[in-house]
């Protein structure tokens, strides 16, 4: 769609904070999975983690919810795990945010010599635009003087090759 500005890139904080809440987030559904299907390492973890946090989440779940369901309760205690482990994990944002920006920089560097080694191969040679001079019609309109084309080739020194 030609009609719409190009998307913004994000920042390098927005993309730390992204990344660590992806990282969190996805560790928790892996954790989730790996407990449903019986993953070897994974599964005997998650029910450590489990055990561990049930004393205190579960019930505060059973007062707002009734009867809950071991997955559901499973659920919640990934889910604050991965909260409690990405809010304490937001002190890395700056070390992260210095590592995109390098990244940035280094990519931006390549960038640049891309296009100088594409510079170099080209023989590249900025040219000025023909003036048109015009004259003033009656109404106020401008038209080209076409009679004086041959004095103002005379007068463009700049090209390589005078219009025509």
């Amino acid at each position: 769609m030609p009609d719409q500005l190009p998307k913004r890139s994000k920042t390098p904080a927005q993309e730390a904070f992204e990344a660590l809440a992806f990282l969190w987030g996805g560790l928790a559904v892996g954790a989730f999975f790996g407990w449903q299907y019986h993953v070897p390492v994974v599964h005997p973890l998650v029910q450590q983690v489990n055990r561990a946090l049930s004393p205190y989440t579960l019930p505060w779940l059973q007062r707002t919810f009734g009867h809950v369901n071991p997955a559901l309760g499973l659920l919640f205690n990934l889910a604050t795990l991965a909260s409690i482990l990405f809010v304490l994990s937001m002190t890395l944002i700056p070390a992260l945010e210095r590592l995109f920006l390098r990244d940035l920089i280094r990519r931006g560097e390549r960038e640049g010599r891309k296009i100088e080694a594409v510079r170099d191969k080209i023989q590249f040679k900025v040219e000025k635009k023909p003036r048109q001079v015009t004259d003033f019609s009656p109404r106020g309109q401008r038209k080209p003087i076409e009679r004086h084309r041959s004095w103002i080739a005379s007068r463009n020194t700049g090209f390589s090759k005078p219009p025509t």
